[in-house]
């Protein structure tokens, strides 16, 4: 697993990177159909990738095998999901993903009462409950 650092900023650099991967993970996971047929694909275990998609760091063996496959499907994660991925980054892992989802469902709250729409990635946000 990719360790934290004693720089913060390079911490916050990696837990915007991880959401970044995450977010093409996710995206391929429709066309794959699961987890474990991803990780064939990826040559990793399903296990470490359900973990990494759950908030883990990912392992370099996973690390190396994203990075190939981000550059082949480049879809890019919009900044307010890495925003709510670096808030909750320091969390819990067990409380990241409830966190993720009121801060998503609290912003939703305010943009309503503004009379604001609901950008796609929220949207997105909200769907994962």
């Amino acid at each position: 697993m990719i360790a934290r650092s004693a720089d913060p900023l390079a911490d916050v650099e990696y837990a915007a990177a991880f959401e970044f991967l995450r977010y093409a993970v996710r995206t391929r996971l429709a066309e794959s159909g699961s987890v474990a047929a991803l990780a064939r694909h990826l040559v990793v275990e399903p296990r470490e990738l359900r973990r990494f998609l759950a908030g883990e760091r990912p392992g370099k063996l996973l690390w190396d095998a994203l990075t190939p496959f981000t550059r082949e499907h480049p879809e890019m994660a919009d900044s307010g999901m890495v925003g709510l991925a670096l808030i909750v980054d320091r969390l819990p892992l067990r409380l990241r993903r409830r966190a993720r989802t009121v801060l998503a469902s609290t912003l939703d709250d305010f943009l309503r009462e503004h009379g604001q729409p609901r950008p796609p990635w929220l949207e997105w946000e909200l769907s994962q409950r």
